[in-house]
């Protein structure tokens, strides 16, 4: 197990889940910690999930995930458990006999294992499902906000707010159309895990009112128990980001 003396601490974080061969299945994606167990990808009966329909991550056949609402804690061994329904096809395989209506596995990132490998970018890939993760030795919880500051006619938005570090990309927004004239974007996922060497740039990309387009970056340091407020578009837009300590 890492141990480190600085104002980080042990976290783990999960860019993206792809399916092969398969729409955005029904089911869930879950991960347990020794703190708590948090739900990151929900798409059940009691919570369906509508995709959106110009979705440029949806078309590469990741899964919209919508958590963690807290950062994964890595002071003890984590499970990313997943437990999935539909057509998901094995890639080294793709004959319809390859095809499952099911699929259950569980990825343990053990941190009592001298084997474990520490900051990278982690690719797991059974042929049916590819989970992204990182297990970060020195790194600290960060909150992000978006907000249109200008109110606009028909309030329409459509685009995509990325989260990136050094390992990977985050996808907190990606919709074909939502509604909201000003104020806070509802972001599908807002807590990012950033290593403390590691810089965090927000990009925004996004369409408002149809054709008008809202564009830029901000890149912010690591700084524990602060926050950050920053422009973009000329005022048009306001990022957020809230480091804990």
């Amino acid at each position: 197990m890492y141990a480190c003396d600085s104002d980080g601490q042990p976290l783990v974080e999960v860019f993206s889940v792809r399916v092969h061969g398969g729409e955005a299945l029904t089911g869930t994606v879950s991960v347990f910690d020794g703190k708590r167990g948090q739900i990151i990808y929900n798409n059940t009966p009691e919570h369906p999930h509508k995709p959106a329909a110009s979705s440029r991550h949806r078309s590469s056949g990741k899964l919209p995930l919508t958590g963690p609402y807290r950062a994964i804690s890595a002071d003890g061994c984590v499970a990313i458990v997943l437990d999935l329904q539909g057509r998901c096809q094995n890639k080294a395989a793709p004959s319809p006999s390859s095809s499952s209506s099911s699929y259950v596995s569980e990825i343990l990132v053990d941190v009592y294992d001298e084997n474990t490998r520490y900051d990278e970018a982690i690719t797991h890939d059974d042929g049916f499902v590819q989970v992204r993760y990182a297990l970060l030795s020195d790194a600290v919880e960060a909150i992000v906000e978006v907000k249109l500051l200008r109110p606009r006619a028909s309030g329409t938005v459509r685009g995509t707010v990325v989260a990136r570090t050094v390992l990977g990309e985050v996808v907190l927004f990606d919709v074909g159309e939502t509604t909201t004239s000003i104020g806070t974007l509802p972001l599908a996922r807002s807590v990012v895990a950033v290593q403390l060497t590691s810089l965090l740039t927000i990009e925004v990309d996004l369409r408002l009112d149809g054709d008008e387009t809202v564009s830029g970056s901000v890149a912010c340091q690591p700084k524990p128990g602060t926050k950050e407020v920053r422009g973009l578009a000329g005022g048009e837009v306001e990022v957020t980001v809230t480091w804990l300590d």
